[in-house]
């Protein structure tokens, strides 16, 4: 008799509504935890078919979370809003820190067989 384990297909995730906590950050509630395994997040990225566009708080220079985040240490960022990129179908997929900055991570669906 032959041993035959079936997967489910991957779920690919969806734009979700972004709700952010008291200092601004989100994490989209379908994105895996990775822990920093860089490795595992890109072929996750990969199999999800993403394309992300990474908006960084450095790009804000003249907006208040900028000099709160860099000059007083402050890490509130709820006031800032990442523009989103042009193009369609682009959903939030985080806004974080980085160990540089607050980042806004923006992601859409490649078609099938789409390049990165």
């Amino acid at each position: 008799m032959q041993n035959i384990q079936e997967s489910a297909p991957m779920t690919l995730i969806q734009p979700a509504p972004v709700v952010r906590d008291q200092d601004g950050y989100w994490f989209h509630p379908d994105e895996p935890d990775f822990d920093e395994d860089w490795k595992a997040y890109k072929a996750w990225i990969d199999a999800q078919r993403l394309e992300l566009r990474i908006d960084d708080l450095t790009g804000y220079p003249d907006h208040a979370a900028h000099h709160r985040y860099f000059e007083e240490g402050d890490a509130n960022i709820s006031d800032w809003v990442s523009e989103r990129p042009a193009g369609e179908g682009w959903f939030t997929l985080s806004i974080h820190m980085t160990e540089d900055s607050a980042v806004w991570v923006w992601a859409r669906r490649r078609p099938e067989g789409g390049a990165v």
